[in-house]
Order: structure tokens, then C-alpha cells, then sequence
């Protein structure tokens, strides 16, 4: 079987807003978390995450600045064309603390991909390709978000959840995936430009929640 696989990560996100609103200036995030994926039989394969994160304007360090994130889904592949995955995601977010995993991804030829997994959906189509690379370009929507401590201005802990809606228009190198796999493994690198609306933060300490205009979506990654 594959060995772990290891992953460490770090956002930063700062937000803008009047001081009367007491929203903390800036937001940071240090992740790590490891991965399995075992394979069962020629047609099954499970995966397990384990995942835990500090996520905090670095003023307040209590135990609500700390979450666990993991889950454990099952995949299935009945023939080269469909895939099929069950299961359940723990967010580490408060107002969406599990996520059911639950979906499917057809793909009719090889450059033809319609994902259909929550929470980012998304159709994809082959551009081009080389021996070490596939370029894709994607059509997808879903939804994201994230939960931080902070601290308020009083001097008590507060948290902020985030939550948006989003569609977007992306590109996507990839290496290619290997035959009778259920995913390419290695470096990827995506791009993509979309629209955000539904945005708004809620809090736990009955505290109204802020709503936010709809913006346009730029960014880029790079994961490994």
C-alpha cells in the first residue's frame, strides 16, 4: 500500500472593515495533517484524513483557536467511467462542523471529466497535454469558509465563521493520471477567476451576523 501522505499548510487573510464592526485586522492559519488511501480490492479503496489547525488573529490562543479536521470515505470504481465516493468530512468550521461526502465523477472519454462531489462540483475538459502534463480548463461552483478566534476589542474571545458561495471559470495542470488509479498524484498547479456572492460572517457569542457584498474571485495555487 502507499505510504501517508503529509500535508502542512498556512493562509493569511486580512479584512478590511469600519472599527465599529471590533473584526480583528488580520487572520492566520497553520495546518498539518496526514492522509491514507488503501486500496480494498481492485474496485474499492478507502481513504482516511486526519487533520489539526491553529487558526487565529495570534492575540488569542484558546481552545477555540484549535480544531480537528479528518474524515474517512470509501471510493468506488465500477468501470473506467464512473467513480463513486461515501462518507463524511469533519470542517472544523462551526457552523458546518461535519460535511457528508457523497457524489460521484463521470468521465465519458479522457478529456472529459463532470465531477459531481460536494462541496465544489465542477466540469472539466482537456486543453492540451504532454508525457508529464495535462491542462485542464474547468467551469465549477460550491461553496466555502472558515472559522477563527480572536479577540475583541472588551477583551474576550470571540469566533468568526465565514461562509460564501462562489462560480468560477479555472485552468489546471495536473500530472496524468495513471491507469486504473483513482486520482494523478504529484504536483498541481491551478488559476482561476470567479464571482462570490452569499458571503457573511456569523459569531458565536449572539453577537448579529455581518453580511458582505458579492466581489469578484482572482487566485492561484500550487499544492504537492
Amino acid at each position: 500500500p502507499p505510504p501517508p501522505f503529509l500535508n502542512f499548510g498556512y493562509s493569511f487573510t486580512q479584512i478590511d472593515a469600519p472599527a465599529a464592526l471590533d473584526l480583528p485586522q488580520s487572520l492566520n492559519e497553520f495546518s498539518f495533517g496526514m492522509s491514507w488511501m488503501r486500496p480494498i480490492n481492485e474496485k474499492w479503496m478507502a481513504r482516511y484524513m486526519l487533520n489539526g489547525a491553529f487558526a487565529s488573529d495570534m492575540d488569542y490562543t484558546g481552545s477555540t483557536a484549535w480544531q480537528i479536521r479528518g474524515g474517512m470515505f470509501a471510493m468506488y470504481r465500477p468501470n473506467e467511467t464512473w467513480n463513486f465516493a461515501f462518507g463524511a468530512l469533519a470542517t472544523g468550521q462551526s457552523d458546518l462542523p461535519v460535511l457528508p461526502v457523497l457524489g460521484a465523477i463521470w468521465q465519458p472519454r479522457p478529456s472529459l471529466k463532470v465531477d459531481l462531489m460536494l462541496p465544489n462540483p465542477r466540469i472539466s475538459l482537456l486543453v492540451s497535454e504532454s508525457e508529464s502534463r495535462q491542462h485542464w480548463a474547468y467551469v465549477g461552483g460550491g461553496f466555502s469558509g472558515g472559522t477563527w478566534a480572536y479577540r475583541r476589542a472588551n477583551g474576550l474571545g470571540e469566533r468568526l465563521n465565514y461562509r460564501e458561495f462562489r462560480f468560477v471559470l479555472g485552468w489546471e495542470a495536473t500530472p496524468p493520471k495513471k491507469p486504473g488509479t483513482f486520482g494523478s498524484s504529484g504536483t498541481t498547479i491551478n488559476a482561476e477567476i470567479g464571482y462570490v456572492f452569499g458571503r457573511k460572517f456569523e459569531f458565536d457569542n449572539s453577537v448579529p451576523d455581518i453580511k458582505i457584498d458579492n466581489t469578484l474571485l482572482l487566485r492561484s495555487g500550487i499544492s504537492f
